[in-house]
């Protein structure tokens, strides 16, 4: 860094110095400050942190794909997700269910502002009434609306039918 700041002295005393650089990531970065006269000097080193900016999180949302094809016993929902980022950035988030289950946190990478999608599967039997959730975790704490599963099984084992209720 070889730019020179001018501050001019009126009187005896101390006064402060603001500079503001960019700094990418790379490296160590530092800044010293150098006193070029009436008697030259210059400080130590000192250390800078860099601080990045992070996505923003601007909509988080959740919905059941069609609940129409059903069979008696197990069935398979899968459930379809969006995380809207206002700028690139690591994006924390994890699935919540009413039965107490917790996902694991993921982790997911926006180049840009942009619209990703995720897909969660649940697999239920017998009758239901719950929900699922998307919960974003960082840079801001933001949750879906749940996604609301329910439904009541009706089978007959010489026919092999099924009712559900939504």
């Amino acid at each position: 860094m070889s730019d020179e700041t001018y501050l001019p002295v009126k009187a005896a005393g101390e006064q402060r110095v603001t500079v503001q650089r960019l700094f990418n990531t790379d490296g160590k970065p530092w800044a010293r400050l150098k006193v070029l006269n009436p008697t030259a000097m210059t400080s130590e080193p000192i250390g800078l942190s860099v601080a990045c900016q992070s996505a923003q999180i601007s909509a988080v949302t959740l919905s059941l794909d069609n609940p129409a094809s059903y069979v008696c016993g197990m069935n398979n929902f899968t459930f379809s997700g969006s995380i809207t980022a206002t700028k690139p950035g690591t994006v924390e988030y994890r699935w919540e269910r009413s039965d107490g289950a917790v996902s694991a946190t993921q982790k997911l990478e926006f180049k840009s502002a942009e619209t990703q999608k995720l897909s969660y599967t649940w697999s239920l039997g017998g009758n239901f009434d719950g929900y699922l959730r998307l919960h974003v975790l960082s840079p801001n704490d933001i949750t879906s609306s749940p996604a609301i599963v329910s439904f009541k099984q009706s089978c007959q084992k010489s026919q092999g039918l099924m009712t559900l209720l939504w």
